[in-house]
This record gives structure tokens, sequence and C-alpha cells, in this order.
């Protein structure tokens, strides 16, 4: 399997100034553990995508809002 040269997992800035980790195939927002990963700060939305770009077991699929 070739891996993706795009990432599936992105930090967004919301127009509020917060920000989001959205699935970039949908464009929604992403779930875990029943919290819609909106109102973040730029360095933690940044770190989730990395994190769940970088290993695609980590979730076998994140719920979408």
């Amino acid at each position: 399997m070739q891996p993706s040269l795009t990432a599936r997992y992105k930090a967004r800035q919301d127009v509020d100034g917060s920000w989001s980790v959205v699935d970039s195939v949908s464009g929604h927002r992403i779930m875990l553990v029943g919290e819609v990963m909106a109102d973040l700060g730029e360095e933690s939305a940044v770190g989730l995508a990395d994190i769940l770009n970088r290993d695609d077991n980590y979730l076998s699929s994140p719920t979408l809002q």
C-alpha cells in the first residue's frame, strides 16, 4: 500500500480564532472520546492532527461531526 501524499487530518483555524481538527476527506470536525475536536489552541490542534496522520491504526475511524 502506497502512503498518501496528503494528510487526512488537518488543523483548521475557525472564524472565532480557535482551532479544530478536521477530516480532509469530508471536511467535518472529528470527534474523539465523545468530544468534538474544536475550540482548541493551534499547538494542540496541529499536534493532534500530526498524531492521527502518523499512525493510521491509532484510531480505526474517528467519528465525524
